[in-house]
């Protein structure tokens, strides 16, 4: 018996059905596969606890520039970090640090950046970690909006990076400060927010 071809317009479909099915199931997997002591990888059967280093003192390497290794992509792009790295690169303020996404830079590393968002089970966590290196967990979402538990990543970092002022690294979407005077246009007198109203919402 022949069996009848998939007619080719329904190929697309078929396919995003079948990623979004995919994508899906990996997060389930990855929320309810946690608990409050132990995370266990999916697929490459990484321990968290294996990473948690427990010590009295802490030694950090003197060195004239630090190295910032991002281990994760930022959702699913590694192209969008290329903005951070270009400016810890031409910073101005004499930034004693060098930003990499080059994983083979591990061992001379001395911090080690995770995005919340992209801590998938395919992704798991470095196969060495030196004592002296310090894990840094950045996300930028509310805890309602990630995707995964993160109770069982509990000791595995050591800063926080988020846009609570009560982080290790405060990281806020947007500041606001008053403009100097040479900042200032004088190019006409028109109060444009005279008649209007400030709305300020969020995704929370």
């Amino acid at each position: 018996m022949n069996r009848r071809p998939i007619p080719t317009n329904r190929l697309p479909k078929l396919i995003c059905f079948a990623a979004l099915l995919f994508i899906s199931v990996q997060i389930l997997i990855s929320h309810f596969t946690t608990d409050d002591d132990v995370l266990y990888f999916y697929g490459s059967g990484v321990n968290v606890s294996n990473h948690v280093i427990y010590f009295q003192s802490r030694d950090f390497r003197p060195k004239p520039k630090k190295l910032i290794l991002v281990w994760t992509p930022m959702f699913f792009k590694w192209s969008l970090w290329s903005s951070a790295i270009e400016a810890v690169q031409n910073c101005k303020n004499n930034c004693s640090c060098e930003m990499t996404t080059d994983t083979r830079r591990l061992e001379e590393a001395d911090a080690i950046l995770f995005h919340c968002m992209d801590m998938m089970p395919w992704t798991g966590f470095p196969k060495y970690r030196n004592p002296s290196q310090i894990w840094v967990v950045w996300c930028a979402e509310p805890p309602t909006k990630i995707w995964s538990s993160l109770s069982g990543y509990r000791l595995l970092f050591n800063w926080t990076m988020y846009y609570r002022s009560d982080s290790t690294v405060f990281a806020p979407f947007a500041r606001f400060r008053r403009l100097e005077k040479h900042e200032i246009k004088k190019e006409n007198s028109i109060d444009f927010l005279k008649s209007k109203r400030l709305w300020s919402s969020t995704h929370q």
